[in-house]
């Protein structure tokens, strides 16, 4: 993913980043996510966002279980 497709990024990208975060196994990540999720019209409603957010962060956990996560621009 290039530095302009991360600006426009949201949290369905994340699952294609995971094995990048792996190798770099980060003691903290910080996502900057809402905007853009809710701009977008992906999910039809808030409760389809949250389903789709606690599953990838889910995914975050199992891949990076040592790794805290912050989420700082949830909207």
């Amino acid at each position: 993913m290039n530095e302009n497709e991360m600006k426009n990024a949201t949290i369905a990208d994340i699952e294609g980043q995971i094995d990048t975060l792996k190798a770099l196994n980060p003691p903290q990540l910080f996502l900057c996510y809402g905007l853009n999720d809710i701009s977008i019209g992906y999910w039809k409603t808030k409760e389809e966002y949250i389903t789709a957010l606690d599953e990838v962060m889910q995914k975050l956990h199992a891949a990076l279980p040592n790794t805290t996560v912050y989420i700082s621009s949830i909207l």
